[in-house]
């Protein structure tokens, strides 16, 4: 037994030594998380925060402006008013969800240059922006030396120094920054009740406020398990929620068993957890076949008693992982793996029955569309699933023998379904989840 404290991801392997056996086993500890940060947008990340929100923010629009404007715009403009008032950041993020503030931007050719041209999205996921945006928002430097280390990253980044020096022209911001400021003073002593930003969490059924910058649009967690973001933006011309799904521990734990195995078909049942997310899985049967990509493939050997090394790869947006087992093909036609797993019994029960003289496994289980099942029957049988309310979805004959009936599970609603086969000796039921 040994303690470790790791600083990110890490395989750890024991090697055990009697004589000349040698036997070793691996542990492998996970840091790395997932932010679904927009629709087919993923930012995978190894530290303990995460930053939540998007690029029309303070933090983006005062690193662009001093980037473009420099010491004019920081000396001139802001520390006057920052020095007075440690409250400036949060008003100025809510002044800029204003119809005042678009106009400005609009008048200015501000928005297009902020909106469409300026990698917004690609500089706040820099590793170094959080930090910078823990600088600049601690309400205790009205010099905004955060500012400086803005631009020091910028032009660390030959791509985002291209954009930002080809984007927009300080000068025609400059001459109606008065108009800006105008704006923004009106704003503060007339207006700034009447818009609000917030941050929810939402942790399995506990729902809290997050505390950290209730006012920006940008905000900072350090979530434990896989949390809901909801940010709601409230003024007198709109309202707006955008939600933000932080999935916590996504490198997946690739597993798999033999399910089932009939003559030298086998139905490999995935148990890589989580599933959740843009997964795809490959597997290689160890037989020279062509790889399979299906989540819970149906495969037919070439040879009896004989061992085959299985891999399955599962590949999402933060890499690709591997677990190999090996399956020994007997002759008896009932083989299995050579590992003892610890799989979900219920899962496994419910939709693989034998009895009756009924053998049936109906697969894959939990299914995102159609489904089939194989089957081995002495006498015709009926098919019949019905839902969690007892009514019936689907019906069909089964053939004597040995089988594989396609069934049309793409068609059903998401829920719990009861199948049957039934033939004059007896029948058997299982349970099979549609979920997509």
């Amino acid at each position: 037994m040994v303690q470790s404290t790791p600083e990110d991801s890490i395989s750890y392997v024991l090697t055990a030594y009697q004589g000349s056996c040698v036997a070793y086993d691996t542990a492998f500890v996970k840091y790395n998380r997932v932010a679904n940060a927009g629709i087919e947008d993923t930012v995978c990340y190894t530290s303990t925060k995460v930053l939540l929100g998007n690029g029309y923010d303070l933090s983006v629009f005062l690193g662009f402006m001093y980037y473009k404007g420099g010491a004019d715009f920081r000396d001139n403009w802001f520390s006057s008013r920052t020095i007075a008032n440690t409250e400036y950041f949060k008003y100025l993020s809510m002044f800029m969800q204003t119809t005042s503030f678009k106009s400005w931007a609009q008048s200015t050719g501000f928005l297009n240059d902020f909106t469409e041209d300026l990698y917004r999205e690609q500089t706040i996921k820099e590793p170094w922006f959080i930090n910078y945006f823990e600088q600049l928002t601690a309400f205790s430097d009205p010099d905004l030396r955060a500012l400086d280390t803005f631009v020091y990253y910028i032009d660390q980044n030959q791509k985002l120094k291209n954009n930002y020096n080809q984007t927009g022209n300080y000068s025609n911001y400059a001459g109606q920054l008065t108009t800006f400021f105008a704006f923004y003073d009106d704003f503060v002593s007339n207006q700034l009740n009447t818009i609000s930003i917030s941050w929810i969490s939402i942790t399995g059924k506990d729902t809290s406020f997050n505390g950290s910058l209730q006012e920006s649009a940008i905000a900072i967690a350090e979530p434990s398990r896989t949390t809901t973001y909801i940010q709601q933006v409230i003024t007198p011309e709109y309202a707006e929620i955008d939600e933000t799904i932080v999935y916590v521990d996504t490198i997946p734990e690739v597993a798999f068993a033999v399910q089932w195995q009939i003559d030298s078909s086998v139905v490999f049942q995935n148990y890589t957890f989580p599933q959740e997310g843009a997964m795809q899985y490959s597997w290689n049967f160890g037989d020279g076949s062509s790889a399979s990509h299906d989540i819970h493939p149906l495969h037919t050997f070439a040879a009896f008693d004989t061992l085959f090394r299985v891999c399955l790869t599962a590949t999402n947006d933060c890499g690709s992982y591997t677990w190999c087992d090996t399956i020994y093909i007997d002759s008896a036609h009932w083989g299995g793996n050579m590992r003892s797993i610890t799989t979900p019994k219920d899962i496994v029960a419910a939709s693989s029955v034998k009895e009756s003289g009924i053998e049936a496994v109906l697969y894959p289980n939990p299914t995102s569309g159609n489904c089939n099942m194989s089957y081995r029957i002495s006498t015709e049988a009926n098919l019949r699933i019905t839902d969690a309310q007892g009514r019936l979805v689907y019906e069909s004959r089964l053939a004597e023998g040995e089988g594989l009936k396609s069934i049309p599970s793409e068609g059903f609603s998401n829920g719990l379904y009861i199948f049957s086969v039934q033939t004059e000796a007896g029948s058997v039921k299982g349970r099979i989840m549609v979920q997509r």
